[in-house]
């Protein structure tokens, strides 16, 4: 006898090359190699289908059928034995054991593909047929081929309101958001009750910016729906947020969060209108769960080994502080390092090194590093930045707010002395934040809208730009009347240095903003219409910065029609003969 893992590792190697042969077309010898196997192992499933693909291929359509048979009693269970078997019935003019043939490879497999394609082939007549053959091209991402065949199972099954609305769900992946809609309203109009159909009617509502029809759908949606309504509740709350019905917004995100504990994004944006309409308390707790959204993971390194702090007194002991977000976040939560230094020996601050330079003049601060798991064998306990509010317990009145509570470094501050102008009034001017912001389309403007303020007598202007929008001041016109200081900030220390020289500083919302009111200057902020809850609702001060002014776009209003208002406001501010600047800021 010989051995059979020796016997078998040669059959492997036969088959092998006898399907290299097959697929370069040299039938002959692929044949000969499957009937070699064959004689070794008459029971070879793969070579019986193989040889009998051979004989279909070759029109022997009765060898084919009968060894294609022999190969599926050996293995019934393959989809792909059935489905050849289904074409080569086919070929022997016999179509109802075609098609009894390709259901079986359907049973066998209800994704196989290829059995559906050659079912729709045959009986494209069939509203189920082209449904499936549908359903498994969607979810292969053949959105088009999917939504011809979706298409062809409503014109057969009009009723059919599950087609219905996943031809509108195609057709909204395909950026035809009205053709979408209809699918869904006929959907609903058939079965009013059908909460996924509103649902997905809702979706594109909010996604058109008729947030008022998207409510209502949401509504109708989890009046009607019988399984987990998380995902429709936290729609329903984006809608509600983005028209300013807040505490409505808040309690759909608690329901989202009712149907699924662990439903970190509606935690986190419950949390942020909880802050943004003054509830601190309430809030601090939610926001802990930002911790656990994948893009927070993704962009904050995590030390598991390193005991998490509570606010727990820790005399002697050191604690790291990890900061996390952006620039201007570290800039306004560093405020609570002395809080944390009262009750820890040392602090070890892990912040990005272009703040470094910056954040030494915090004296609670007793060793600086960049984010390196190494800093964790050097602390007895770990927080994240953003969670010292809450550990503190901060409300809207509990806000450490006293300024300045960052230093530009006495040296730079010298050195910029003589290069801004002693004549005037000075201030320097920032137009576009960090371009991977998510929002900075939206809060970043032309540098031109600033060249209108050079037109006001005795002002003079700085740009403090930095990153790829600085580019744009030399393409705009009128711009010479603006002095370009980006090229030489280097890092935050840099841009505090001048900011210090400076009688003003008016930019969009971006860390520059934080920076000039941890350093207790006059600051404006120019902020777009979509409430932040940092800077409040409604309010022009703001309770982090008390030399804040915050300016706030309206919906409608351009940003040509917002810079007038800040010029006229510039304007008294400036000139006023009774120091509007004392009253104001």
């Amino acid at each position: 006898m010989g051995n059979p893992v020796a016997d078998g590792m040669e059959t492997d190697a036969m088959l092998k090359t006898a399907v290299k042969c097959h697929q370069d077309g040299n039938l002959s010898e692929a044949d000969r190699s499957y009937s070699a196997i064959l004689v070794e192992e008459p029971d070879h499933a793969d070579a019986l289908h193989l040889k009998g693909l051979i004989a279909y291929q070759s029109g022997c359509f009765e060898d084919a059928a009968r060894l294609i048979q022999r190969a599926i009693s050996v293995n019934p269970g393959s989809p792909e034995f059935h489905n050849s078997l289904g074409a080569v019935q086919e070929a022997l003019g016999d179509p109802v054991l075609s098609i009894g043939s390709y259901v079986k490879a359907i049973e066998n497999h209800p994704d196989y593909i290829d059995a559906y394609v050659n079912l729709a082939r045959l009986r494209p007549d069939v509203a189920e047929v082209r449904f499936n053959l549908a359903s498994i091209l969607h979810r292969q991402g053949n959105i088009g081929s999917a939504v011809e065949n979706y298409k062809a199972a409503v014109r057969l099954q009009p009723e059919n309101v599950i087609a219905l609305n996943n031809l509108g769900l195609t057709l909204q992946e395909m950026g035809k958001t009205s053709e979408a809609v209809d699918c869904y309203i006929r959907a609903v109009n058939l079965m009013p009750d059908f909460s996924e159909a509103r649902y997905n009617l809702g979706r594109v509502y909010q996604l058109q910016g008729d947030l008022e029809k998207a409510v209502e759908e949401y509504r109708r949606a989890i009046r009607t729906t019988r399984g987990p309504s998380s995902r429709i509740f936290y729609n329903w709350a984006l809608a509600l947020q983005k028209l300013g019905q807040y505490d409505e917004a808040i309690q759909r995100y608690a329901d989202a969060v009712h149907d699924d504990p662990g439903y970190a994004e509606a935690h986190v944006n419950r949390s942020l209108l909880l802050l943004l309409t003054g509830r601190y308390r309430e809030a601090w707790p939610e926001y802990e769960w930002r911790r656990r959204r994948p893009d927070w993971l993704s962009a904050n390194p995590i030390y598991p080994d390193l005991p998490s702090w509570d606010g727990s007194p820790m005399s002697g002991k050191r604690i790291l502080v990890q900061a996390e977000q952006g620039f201007g976040d570290t800039i306004q939560f560093v405020r609570y390092l002395p809080l944390v230094k009262n009750r820890c020996g040392r602090i070890i601050l892990e912040a990005p090194p272009a703040l470094h330079p910056l954040l030494k003049s915090l004296s609670a601060i007793d060793e600086m590093a960049a984010p390196n798991p190494e800093n964790a064998k050097k602390a007895d306990a770990g927080v994240h930045l953003l969670s010292l509010p809450g550990i503190f317990q901060t409300t809207v009145n509990t806000i450490p707010m006293v300024v300045p509570y960052l230093h530009a470094p006495a040296g730079k501050i010298e050195n910029w002395q003589d290069r801004i102008s002693g004549n005037g009034f000075n201030i320097g001017v920032v137009w576009s934040g960090n371009p991977a912001h998510p929002e900075n389309t939206f809060r970043s403007c032309d540098p031109g809208h600033f060249v209108s303020l050079v037109s006001l007598p005795s002002v003079n202007l700085y740009s403090l730009q930095k990153g790829p929008a600085a580019d744009r001041l030399r393409e705009t016109p009128g711009c010479a009347g603006i002095v370009d200081l980006g090229p030489e900030l280097h890092d935050f220390s840099d841009t505090a240095a001048v900011i210090m020289n400076l009688d003003l500083v008016i930019s969009v919302d971006t860390a520059l903003v934080h920076l000039a009111g941890a350093l207790g200057k006059p600051v404006w902020t120019l902020r777009y219409h979509q409430p932040y809850w940092v800077w409040g609702t409604h309010e022009n001060k703001s309770p982090w910065y008390p030399t804040m002014r915050i300016f706030r776009q309206s919906p409608a209003e351009s940003w040509s029609q917002f810079f007038q208002h800040i010029i006229e406001t510039l304007h008294q501010y400036v000139y006023s003969p009774y120091g509007m600047r004392e009253k104001e800021i």
